[in-house]
């Protein structure tokens, strides 16, 4: 059996959030679009956020990048 990834686990214990969605937000930085998984386990800190993607194929290179899955 193959255990979890952390975002399975997310999704399984959290249903009602749209994970795979991105979120407006903003930082220091400028505005962008913020992921939901990457929130969740390294949290928000302005001075970290480099650059937040801009588009939604800027997003989606991230989710595939970051958090590939069957989905």
């Amino acid at each position: 059996m193959v255990p979890e990834t952390f975002e399975e686990q997310l999704e399984r214990a959290f249903p009602r959030i749209t994970w795979r969605l991105p979120i407006r937000m903003a930082s220091p930085q400028g505005t962008g679009l913020g992921c939901r998984f990457c929130i969740a386990r390294h949290g928000i800190k302005a001075h970290e956020i480099p650059a937040l993607p801009q588009t939604i194929s800027e997003f989606h290179s991230h989710m595939k990048t970051y958090h590939d899955s069957t989905h």
